[in-house]
């Protein structure tokens, strides 16, 4: 799916005043300007995302650690916070660079499963033991 198309859908979705909202902002464009997905996200996250929202979350997106959150719940939080710090993580090089899969070192035996994804990549994750 191309940058634009990913907008025109989203775009489509968009119901009551948000549609409104979209279809006069859309008028601001020169006649034929491409409207991207970056060009979409940007709009959309300036007219609605105040952006003491932003740092804020971008803030708690840079303290994220596992812990002792399952993998799933890590990976979950990482996903939620990581749309609004794009700039760390818009590539599989940055999200590694940043640490995907940062956290603070926990005993392995104690804590449960230690698995190693890929060497020289990440590091590892503990997979906490059910009990």
């Amino acid at each position: 799916m191309t940058e634009e198309l990913k907008a025109e859908y989203a775009a489509h979705q968009l119901q009551g005043p948000t549609g409104i909202w979209w279809s006069h902002h859309r008028t601001t464009y020169p006649e034929g300007t491409p409207i991207t997905w970056n060009r979409f996200t940007t709009a959309f996250r300036g007219n609605y995302i105040p952006p003491g929202v932003v740092e804020m979350k971008v803030g708690e997106f840079m303290r994220l650690s596992q812990g002792t959150k399952y993998v799933k719940e890590y990976l979950h939080a990482f996903n939620n916070l990581a749309r609004y710090a794009l700039e760390f993580v818009n590539t599989e090089a940055k999200k590694i660079a940043f640490g995907y899969f940062k956290r603070k070192q926990k005993n392995p035996q104690a804590h449960g499963y230690r698995c190693s994804l890929h060497p020289g990549v990440f590091q590892s994750i503990d997979f906490p033991r059910r009990t």
